[in-house]
């Protein structure tokens, strides 16, 4: 992860081994968005209707690992209008 928050990438772990499907919650800064991709494979951002993480990602996991990255796509923010 950039102190910027431009890029953050994680390792996932299968650790039950089987294939299936997880997700991930998210909470962007003010204004900004972002690219999620796992193993390098584009995943769709679909918007939630919680407060707290308005975004998910699914993933399916088949491996032992999975690289997952979200990538910034606008400029950053300084803060959020009054």
């Amino acid at each position: 992860m950039d102190r910027s928050l431009g890029r953050i990438a994680v390792t996932v772990e299968n650790r039950t081994g089987d294939a299936h499907r997880i997700e991930i919650s998210i909470s962007m800064p003010y204004g900004a968005e972002y690219t999620v991709t796992q193993d390098g494979k584009p995943v769709a951002l679909e918007r939630r209707t919680s407060g707290d993480y308005p975004w998910r990602a699914r993933l399916t996991m088949t491996g032992e690992t999975s690289r997952v990255e979200l990538v910034r796509t606008t400029p950053e923010v300084a803060e959020r209008p009054r």
